[in-house]
């Protein structure tokens, strides 16, 4: 069987190609963005990823709209249609059995020129408020796995079905690997901006990180993109008790966080997932433009049950600070409460995605 994958969120995609590729009968193709940006020069983490795998790359031009008025913004929207056209034939060319979706502006496109060409198509929502793109997908969907059950509403018509959101085997497995850190006296921060990093989360631990590295270990991934000014002066902090590189492998993720006490980041769905998974307290830092407005839901989730704090993207690091010390005074009590939000937390969410594929 030939299976088309697509979508702006790699990380669950990666989690079900994993388990797909273990079985040699599936013939699996990516179709994505080779660079993170539009005339970005650096290639995308989607695309090293999809390619260290070994799996057909299918580069995507797609356009979409953006908040802001200026001349990328303009040339996006010319893409818009380029994008609809290009993914039409780019099915038409491998003619898939089946197309699974993650989402976003890449995947709307491959999802309606499926829908026309008659292929059956799936789509997986990560996230609790779904956004414009995955909402119109649905209408072509035969079906919509959610990882929320709060997100049912959002869709219309019995599509949905509940299977949580797939986490890759090598975050959660780490057996294979030697440790890569040892754990330190100190308690461990874990701080992440995303595949992009952070700009704003780099900018407060810049500000007080000779006050954390006094009493905390901390590891911080600040991600590749934008970087330069931030990156060069972070790997210039020569203290101990401070580990920051641009990215992680997932096995390395996986051990930092099997041995981190406290995790500072964003709140997307994957994040959110993975500290549910290993019951990690967390500071988080929701995404406050509008487009980004299903971070705060999910952050809201954590710091509902007890098991998190939120802090928004105009507060100060000397608040962040504070946070830090108050929380770190009671962890077991923010540890304990996730307890209430396990059920969220599906291991076997891959499989039953391609359960769903392969039995449609």
């Amino acid at each position: 069987m030939k299976i088309l994958i697509t979508g702006g969120h790699v990380t669950p995609a990666l989690a079900v190609i994993d388990e797909l590729i273990s079985n040699e009968k599936q013939q699996v193709l990516f179709v994505g963005r080779k660079h993170a940006l539009l005339f970005d020069k650096e290639q995308s983490y989607e695309y090293q990823q999809i390619t260290k795998l070994g799996i057909k790359f299918v580069n995507l031009n797609a356009g979409r709209l953006t908040r802001s008025i200026n001349l990328i913004s303009f040339i996006n929207i010319l893409f818009i249609p380029i994008g609809f056209i290009q993914a039409f034939f780019i099915v038409l060319r491998y003619r898939p059995d089946r197309v699974l979706s993650f989402g976003g502006y890449l995947g709307l496109p491959v999802v309606m020129a499926s829908f026309l060409l008659r292929i059956s198509v799936i789509i997986h929502e990560q996230t609790l408020k779904p956004g414009i793109a995955n909402r119109l997908s649905g209408l072509f969907a035969k079906y919509i796995l959610l990882s929320f059950p709060e997100t049912k509403t959002a869709f219309s018509g019995n599509k949905t079905i509940i299977t949580g959101n797939p986490l890759r085997q090598s975050l959660l497995n780490t057996t294979n690997h030697s440790d890569f850190i040892r754990k330190p006296k100190q308690k461990i921060i874990y701080i992440t901006g995303g595949s992009l990093g952070s700009k704003t989360i780099n900018k407060l631990i810049e500000e007080i990180l000779p006050l954390l590295t006094k009493d905390f270990f901390v590891i911080h991934q600040c991600g590749s993109y934008n970087n330069n000014e931030n990156y060069n002066r972070l790997i210039s902090y020569k203290k101990g008790n401070y580990l920051v590189k641009p990215h992680f492998d997932d096995w390395q993720v996986g051990q930092i966080y099997k041995k981190a006490n406290l995790v500072i980041g964003r709140s997307g769905a994957n994040t959110v997932m993975e500290l549910i998974a290993f019951q990690l307290p967390s500071i988080l830092i929701p995404l406050s433009i509008a487009s980004f407005q299903e971070q705060r839901e999910q952050a809201l989730l954590l710091k509902t049950a007890g098991a998190a704090e939120i802090l928004s993207d105009e507060r100060s690091s000397k608040e962040l600070y504070q946070i830090i010390k108050t929380m770190d005074a009671d962890l077991n009590k923010y540890k304990n409460n996730f307890s209430k939000l396990m059920f969220y937390y599906h291991p076997d969410a891959a499989k039953k995605i391609i359960s769903i594929l392969m039995n449609d």
